[in-house]
């Protein structure tokens, strides 16, 4: 089973993205990159195995493996780019909440339900970067 998401914007605070699965599509946030670095950068773009889990503080979400020189990186409830700390924000709107000039996701928690009722236990995750004009 493939998800993937295309990410297509990128600036020097975040980077956005499409998930897509089927007819389903959410908009992803992320942080920009930064070589990888841990908390201060996306995740190199790759094919990744993913599992659905739950803890205490984010309930259901999802975490991926094989991140290379990483651990811990999720796919996660939040909506601007301070909520994530190189992890991967879900919404299905797109909108500038706290009006810093930079686009957030919105309906994040929307989102997570839906993805949580649709996608599998595992999955494969597989993420490009294919930059386009995006479209508000």
């Amino acid at each position: 089973m493939l998800v993937k998401i295309t990410r297509y914007n990128q600036n020097d605070k975040q980077t956005l993205g499409v998930m897509q699965f089927n007819k389903y599509v959410w908009h992803t946030l992320e942080l920009a990159w930064n070589n990888n670095e841990r908390e201060k950068s996306c995740i190199p773009a790759g094919t990744y195995k993913v599992y659905r889990r739950y803890t205490a503080k984010y309930g259901f979400h999802f975490i991926l493996q094989g991140v290379k020189d990483r651990s811990f990186i999720l796919i996660h409830v939040g909506n601007i780019y301070n909520h994530t700390l190189g992890c991967i924000l879900v919404g299905q709107k797109l909108a500038d909440v706290n009006k810093d000039g930079y686009t957030d996701v919105i309906q994040s928690k929307e989102a997570m339900a839906e993805m949580l009722k649709v996608l599998p236990e595992s999955f494969d995750l597989e993420i490009i970067f294919e930059p386009r004009i995006e479209l508000n």
